[in-house]
């Protein structure tokens, strides 16, 4: 069964919005309750300390008052952008931290710059957004709590926004799969067989749009190949088959999802 179709698009299939309604800027408050005045000071010095009070003015607004600017100028995209790259589980990685400081660093980064993209007056100046959702999923699947709950509310909200865009159109099946991984890595008992297959539909059909050249924003590309092929932004498409096998390890007996795993883990 196809999951209902707004306009444009698939909609979001229906037994998600039920158990994780839309919400804009949760994600963005619960990272921001984990960052410290000294965590905050570290981000504002990513860029090799340059601009560093520049950048930690508008960092404690969109912390302290849960609001990203708009248009999200220079000071602090950079600094959010750089952490966003960072790597939690590398000790010699920098700019960032290690363990689940780097993680809460990491998240809130992601979580102002994906605010962001919702925004009409900066979505124009943020590009692979994938990028950033991927290392958010990670993030968030890592510090476990209430924030994977809030990341895929988070997605409810920007999905639909994202497929009313005709601009960066290979980034909607990359989303659909992220609310795909958060929602069963979230609450794996509350969805049917069916369910998951809608969501399997979701991420399918939303590559569809991508790769039919008659459709806004479509471009011509292979079927036999993962949705992760349609996005040249590639910079984290490890991170996304490492999410792909983490479920088909936990939903084994699930033979679609094991094949379309299997399809998206593969390297094309």
């Amino acid at each position: 069964m196809h999951a209902e179709r707004n306009d444009p698009g698939r909609g979001i299939p229906s037994a998600i919005i039920p158990a994780f309604p839309p919400n804009a800027d949760a994600l963005l408050s619960q990272t921001g309750s984990l960052i410290t005045d000294d965590m905050l000071t570290e981000i504002s010095e990513a860029d090799y300390g340059q601009d560093a009070d520049e950048h930690l003015a508008p960092l404690l607004t969109i912390r302290d008052s849960v609001q990203v600017p708009a248009p999200l100028e220079w000071h602090p995209k950079e600094v959010l952008e750089l952490i966003r790259w960072s790597m939690p589980q590398d000790p010699d990685w920098k700019p960032g931290s290690i363990g689940a400081r780097g993680h809460k660093m990491r998240a809130f980064c992601c979580a102002a710059l994906l605010r962001a993209g919702a925004d009409s007056l900066s979505e124009p100046y943020l590009q692979g957004e994938n990028q950033t959702l991927a290392a958010l999923i990670e993030s968030v699947l890592f510090l476990k709590g209430s924030l994977p709950r809030a990341a895929a509310q988070f997605l409810t909200f920007r999905i639909p926004r994202l497929l009313c865009q005709a601009r960066n159109i290979e980034e909607r099946p990359l989303f659909a799969f992220g609310l795909m991984v958060l929602v069963l890595m979230d609450a794996p008992a509350i969805f049917s067989l069916a369910d998951i297959g809608q969501m399997i539909d979701f991420v399918e059909e939303s590559a569809i749009d991508v790769r039919d050249p008659t459709r806004a924003g479509g471009v011509f590309n292979p079927r036999d190949t993962s949705f992760l092929s349609l996005s040249g932004y590639d910079l984290r498409h490890d991170l996304w088959r490492s999410f792909a096998l983490r479920l088909r390890l936990a939903f084994p007996d699930n033979a679609r999802l094991v094949s379309f795993c299997r399809i998206t883990e593969a390297r094309n």
